[in-house]
Order: structure tokens, then sequence, then C-alpha cells
């Protein structure tokens, strides 16, 4: 089965503008704002969190000592001003149209020509790097696996 992407829009003249060529990238700060207000309910939207059950593991290297202090955790933010973020979906369905106020939704059939397209449109910005992949939401006590 062919793999499509759904980008849902809350005014047709922004699926308009996106169908003429138009692409608006939101920095990661205004998605985390957006969860403030517990719109979308991720508490941790642009942070990388580690909480082992038992704590973290400490190493007192001076007196060669480990210890795990109760609810310690590892925690680390990106810099959510220079992340810009374009979200869409695998899904079309009326409960993420309604999710996201959307009146309009456009079906992007051609997935690999509309990254190219985009990854061609940041050569003109240095240091720009595109990444597209599914949100990684995961568990707290898992490892540190590069997210």
């Amino acid at each position: 089965m062919r793999q499509r992407l759904y980008k849902y829009f809350t005014e047709r003249k922004w699926a308009e503008a996106f169908l003429d060529g138009e692409v608006y990238f939101r920095s990661l700060a205004y998605f985390r704002d957006y969860e403030d207000d517990d719109v979308r309910r991720d508490k941790n939207e642009g942070k990388a969190i580690f909480r082992p059950t038992n704590g973290l593991e400490i190493n007192n290297l001076t007196q060669g000592m480990k210890s795990n202090p109760p609810g310690s955790a590892f925690e680390a933010l990106a810099n959510q001003e220079e992340i810009f973020v374009f979200c869409t979906s695998r899904m079309l369905n009326d409960e993420m149209r309604t999710g996201f106020g959307a009146n309009t939704c456009v079906e992007i059939l051609k997935i690999q020509p509309f990254c190219t397209r985009i990854r061609n449109g940041l050569r003109t910005r240095p240091g720009s790097v595109l990444f597209n992949r599914p949100v990684d939401y995961y568990d707290e006590t898992e490892g540190g696996s590069p997210r």
C-alpha cells in the first residue's frame, strides 16, 4: 500500500497557498507554547528526558561511590527557536480533522519528491537540514537512545 501524508489546515487560504507551493514552518517554541495551553497534552514538547525508575546512577569518581538519588532525571532541551516544524499526519479521518480544528485537508501523494523540493529550498539557508520522520514518543524510563 502506498504511503500518504495529510496536511490539515484551519483555513482554506493556507491550503490553497500550500497547493501553490508555499510551505509554512512553525518554530518548535510555537508548539511548546501550544502544549502549555494544554491543547495537545504533550508536556515534554522539545525535551529529551531520561527518568529511570530507580533514579539516575551517579558516579562519584573522587570517592569511588555510586548512588541513585530517588526521582533523579536527565533532561535536555532543544533550542526551540531554531528548530522549525511542518506537521503532517498519516491518518485521514474526522477525529484528526476535529482535533486540529481543520476545515481543509490536502493529501500528499508523492512524499519523496515533496521532501526533495523542501531540501532543495533549504540550500539557500546555510546550516539548515531537513529531518523527515515520524515523531518518536517514548516512556521516560527508557534508556538513552539518541532522539
